[in-house]
Formats: structure tokens, sequence, C-alpha cells
């Protein structure tokens, strides 16, 4: 006679926990290669290093959907409702990974995933177009980003407008 393994009851909706999604945009040079363990362990890093490792337990920051090419991209990171502050701060603090500056936005806090898809991630990421500037008396490589152009030098990349170069 076989035996049934009893069925395990979901927990009741009061005693289940709350999530928040935070909705980031996140931007750096058009070279810069990032996938999303590496962005994971940079929102870990930092949330341990401005809360200690009780913070960063308490706060739970898990990277849902992730998504990044040409220097720009998005992402959906989970917290608990409670620790909202704490998420935004920490996210706040990565400014480089692996060495290259990166610039993290937190476009909104919604309560589900649908919701954050469908507020914050409907409008598609302006497309990057390689080309050729003119720049201080010297004709470089240079990206362009919708009203931003990131212009190739011989060891980094310089951030410029339109008005910066011809």
């Amino acid at each position: 006679m076989a035996t049934r393994k009893p069925q395990l009851k979901p927990l009741p909706k009061h005693l289940r926990p709350r999530y928040r999604y935070i909705v980031i945009s996140i931007e750096s040079w058009p070279t810069v290669k990032l996938d999303k363990r590496t962005f994971q362990q940079a929102i870990w890093t930092s949330t341990s290093r401005l809360f200690g490792d009780t913070g960063a337990a308490t706060a739970d920051l898990f990277l849902i959907r992730f998504e990044f090419s040409n220097g720009s991209g998005w992402g959906i990171i989970r917290t608990h409702r409670d620790t909202l502050s704490i998420a935004r701060s920490s996210i706040a603090c990565v400014s480089k990974i692996n060495e290259f500056p990166v610039g993290i936005i937190v476009r909104g806090v919604s309560g589900t995933i649908k919701s954050c898809e469908d507020k914050y991630l409907s409008k598609l990421p302006e497309p990057v177009i390689p080309g050729e500037h003119l720049f201080n008396t010297k004709i470089s490589p240079s990206f362009t980003r919708g009203h931003c152009i990131d212009i190739q030098t011989d060891t980094d990349f310089i951030g410029a407008t339109h008005l910066d170069v011809t």
C-alpha cells in the first residue's frame, strides 16, 4: 500500500511576506559588459557595507529581471515592504561595477511585477547609434543615445551633448 505525502497548505494571506518591486534604469559607457550575476553582487555588497550583514539579510534584495546592452539597461529588484528605504539607499550607493562607472536611477516602485512592467517599462530604451564626431580637433568614434553622446578617447569616454561637438 502506497503512502501519500501530506500536502502543505499555503500560508494565509495575512502571514505571507509583503514585497515591493523597484524598477531601475542603468547607464554606463557603451563598451561595458554587465550581466545579472555581477549586478546582483554589486547590490548585495553595497547593502552589506551600508547596513551590515543583518541589514542586508533583512532587506533581502533580489534581482528579479535584468537587461543590459550597449551601455544602458533596466532591472526589477524585489525587497520587503518594510525595508524599502534600505533598498533605495543601497541602490543609490552603487557607482562602480568592475571598475566601470555606472549610473542607476530608480524609475518607480510598485507592489507587483506586472504593474512595474505596465507603468515603468512600457517605453522602449533609446537605440545606440555608433558614428564619428569632431571633438578637440580630432575625429573620434562616438555612440549617440538620444541627446547624449559618448565620445571615445584613447583611454576612456567623454560624455557630451550635440552642442559640444560638431
